[in-house]
């Protein structure tokens, strides 16, 4: 009863280890992905095409972020986005082939994330087959 009245804490379970190839600053649901992919009986040491969904506010932005992807190796195409119209309607849908684990996932973020930061848009994260 004192434990829950002043606070006492219990000592912090153990984590288990980090995956191999897996950066520890990899997104969580990025993670989850990846463990999923694992679970479906994925060859995770197999490079596959991996999407990136980045939608942006105007054509421009979209644009100049997709030119900045193909610097990076990312093939990229811009095309208004589907469904009703919202404050971010232009999609840049950008492609690369690679292995798919936490050191190329997590940069992958973080460029996405600061793409769609700097242009006041929105990266809606990544998907990949299964299957190369």
């Amino acid at each position: 009863m004192f434990r829950r009245l002043f606070g006492s804490k219990d000592p912090e379970p153990e984590r288990p280890p980090e995956p191999t190839g897996s950066s520890t600053d990899v997104d969580p649901g990025d993670r989850m992905v990846i463990e999923q992919l694992r679970q479906g009986g994925a060859d995770m040491t197999r490079p596959r095409e991996v999407r990136h969904y980045l939608y942006l506010p105007t054509e421009r932005a979209a644009n100049d972020a997709a030119e900045e992807l193909r610097r990076s190796g990312y093939r990229s195409e811009v095309r208004p986005a589907a469904g009703p119209p919202g404050p971010n309607p232009w999609l840049v849908l950008a492609t690369i082939e690679q292995v798919v684990d936490g050191d190329a996932i997590g940069p992958a973020r973080r460029l996405f994330t600061r793409l769609a930061t700097d242009a006041g848009g929105e990266y809606d994260g990544w998907e990949a087959a299964a299957t190369p």
